[in-house]
């Protein structure tokens, strides 16, 4: 998550104005800016409050209704995440996997947890790719420093 989905959702932001941010195609989608604000709640219930017993508080509906008019906060969020995730590297690598844990009112183990956690970024992040692909009409570049992608 930190190493690739975080880097480019980072990417994302810096190509696209605050506009573009708050773009939604629908209803019934999520604009950039709120996909970053609801990626770093669902991880702070699900990791960091579920998991790893930290205080947090989330309040879901409001990530929906999120307005950015800041990239420099949107970076923030993701670098604070990214952060905090790093620090707690430890503490995850030493979590019992078998335990059961119920979160959001559905029975896990901690690492059914864990590959939610992993599988929700990823997804997200990939939509967040793909809308900007669209908006930008442009190949990211993820994959541009690799120089053997066959092998």
């Amino acid at each position: 998550m930190v190493d690739e989905n975080i880097a480019r959702l980072k990417k994302c932001i810096a190509d696209l104005s605050i506009e573009e941010l708050n773009f939604t195609c629908n209803d019934h989608t999520l604009s950039i800016a709120q996909t970053v604000v609801h990626l770093n709640g669902n991880v702070r219930q699900w990791l960091f409050h579920h998991l790893l017993s930290i205080p947090s508080k989330r309040e879901r509906a409001l990530e929906f209704e999120f307005v950015c008019s800041d990239k420099d906060n949107l970076l923030t969020v993701l670098t604070d995440l990214a952060n905090d995730i790093c620090i707690r590297e430890n503490d995850i690598a030493n979590l019992n996997g078998e335990n059961k844990i119920v979160i959001q009112g559905m029975q896990n183990t901690v690492v059914s947890a864990l590959v939610h956690i992993i599988e929700h970024f990823s997804y997200h992040t990939g939509q967040a790719a793909l809308i900007t692909k669209i908006i930008k009409q442009k190949d990211l570049g993820f994959y541009a420093n690799h120089t053997n992608l066959e092998g």
